[in-house]
């Protein structure tokens, strides 16, 4: 798959432009190795389950939201940083509050 390819891939997946989805494909290259199958898989169309420590793909997804891509992002920052993946499964993420239809 070509860089041009897997920014559009990118771009479509998270609704980002492609400026942003081509800084994001550069970052797939510096990706954490344990997930180089991940991405592989992920170019071919597929989404293939990742765990670390219990904590998987699809918890990621639940937790932030996003695009499978942005799940493989996100798992390499907790490779990287073990701390940070020993308190993932208790984390609560911000949730944006939402106006109800009037406004208040």
């Amino acid at each position: 798959m070509t860089f041009g390819m897997i920014s559009e891939k990118i771009a479509d997946e998270t609704g980002t432009d492609m400026e942003t989805a081509e800084v994001m494909a550069r970052q797939l290259q510096k990706i954490h190795p344990d997930l180089k199958g991940v991405v592989e898989a992920w170019y071919q169309g597929k989404e293939i389950g990742f765990t670390l420590d219990g904590i998987t793909m699809d918890i990621i997804r639940e937790k932030e939201g996003g695009a499978y891509v942005n799940a493989i992002f996100s798992m390499s920052v907790l490779l990287k940083n073990p701390d940070m993946a020993k308190g993932y499964l208790s984390w609560q993420p911000r949730r944006r509050e939402r106006r109800d239809q009037h406004g208040s």
